[in-house]
């Protein structure tokens, strides 16, 4: 499960996967990331939601990818 997350915070684009990488690899709070990258912490929990529901599309979309591998009647 893990790998999967990583590979999908990998397909993020730049601005998003950067947020996400702060809080889940180095564990930067909201305040951190916001002072790194000179942004608000409001435009830091946009990103990450953002990022979060880009991750849930990628992830319902691979699972209904592979249930129609595993339909016979695919």
């Amino acid at each position: 499960m893990l790998v999967l997350l990583k590979e999908m915070i990998d397909l993020l684009p730049g601005t998003y996967r950067q947020v996400m990488e702060l809080r889940l690899y180095q564990g930067f709070s909201t305040k951190q990331i916001s002072q790194r990258l000179h942004i608000s912490r409001g435009n830091v929990a946009v990103r990450m939601n953002r990022a979060i529901n880009m991750i849930k599309r990628r992830i319902d979309a691979r699972a209904r990818s592979l249930s129609k591998k595993g339909d016979p009647q695919s």
